[in-house]
């Protein structure tokens, strides 16, 4: 299998910008420093969540291409790529994001396409030296370097696409990954396994979770009933109301599309009565 790299004038279909979403499990396999003595113990269960923009772009040079040769080509897909990763073990969390990296190693999200079996891998890294923050972080060691780095490796040269879409990339060709959570130096490291099989690459927006029901703000405004709510873009939002609270039957006002943004509405208040507004959360179809 021969891949071509075009570096002049690269032609792409016009589509929709998408949040890719990476899921797996592992379990711990090392715990050093402050990990070991916080108490987290080997063969522990370890879940993974990873998401990033599928428009992630990276520039045309030395320092964000490191190898390109020998039918071996690596790109950094670091630029307003929002790159968030999430590891969960027991109660414990570390979760850590980058919107645009740092030129140069540690890469951000590093991807190698290969004409040889086996070479393809992806590495991302949150790292707080390189650009990125840390919003939760157990077992701090302290004040210095604090990083989450991935490695997924490909059994085949068809593991890697031609992009960092969801459908750039394929499971079935997914030969091992690892990871490691480290804080201030490598003498405070956790190293976990993940299992091939349980790796899931799609877009968020077709994750199938749970509708949570919204927080509303409600308000009036100018006689009119204004509610607003963060919206989650997996999910539809059902504006209801009624003239009694108890009633079990509600009338449907309208149904709005999640967008991971807030959503605002209001209506006309019926004069010189009480009515109740309510705002449901169901699955959005799969096919839109």
């Amino acid at each position: 299998m021969t891949r071509y790299i075009l570096s002049s004038l690269v032609l792409l279909q016009a589509s929709q910008a998408e949040t890719v979403l990476w899921k797996a499990s592992g379990e711990v396999t090392a715990a050093t420093g402050s990990f070991s003595d916080g108490g987290v113990m080997v063969s522990e269960v370890v879940e993974i969540r990873m998401t990033y923009s599928d428009e992630a772009t990276f520039n045309n040079d030395m320092i964000d291409i490191p190898r390109s040769i020998f039918g071996s080509v690596d790109t950094d897909h670091r630029i307003d790529l929002n790159l968030e990763l999430t590891v969960t073990i027991g109660g414990r969390t570390w979760k850590g994001i980058t919107t645009t990296g740092i030129p140069g190693s540690p890469y951000t999200f590093l991807v190698r396409t290969q004409n040889f079996t086996g070479a393809e891998f992806v590495k991302p890294i949150v790292n707080s030296q390189e650009g990125g923050t840390f919003s939760e972080f157990s077992l701090d060691a302290g004040e210095g370097d604090d990083q989450i780095s991935l490695t997924f490796n490909g059994s085949a040269i068809t593991f890697v696409g031609a992009g960092i879409r969801a459908a750039d990339f394929s499971v079935d060709d997914l030969g091992s990954a690892e990871g490691f959570i480290q804080s201030d130096s490598s003498s405070n490291q956790l190293a976990f396994s993940i299992d091939p099989t349980t790796v899931q690459i799609l877009n968020e927006s077709d994750e199938i979770v749970p509708p949570v029901a919204p927080t509303v703000t409600a308000s009036i405004v100018q006689g009119r009933a204004a509610l607003s709510w963060q919206s989650d873009l997996r999910f539809r939002y059902r504006v209801e109301s009624s003239p009694l609270l108890n009633m079990t039957t509600w009338n449907v006002i309208e149904t709005k599309n999640g967008t991971g943004a807030i959503i605002s509405v209001d209506y006309e208040k019926p004069a010189d009565s009480t009515f109740f507004y309510r705002v449901v959360a169901v699955p959005r179809p799969t096919a839109q």
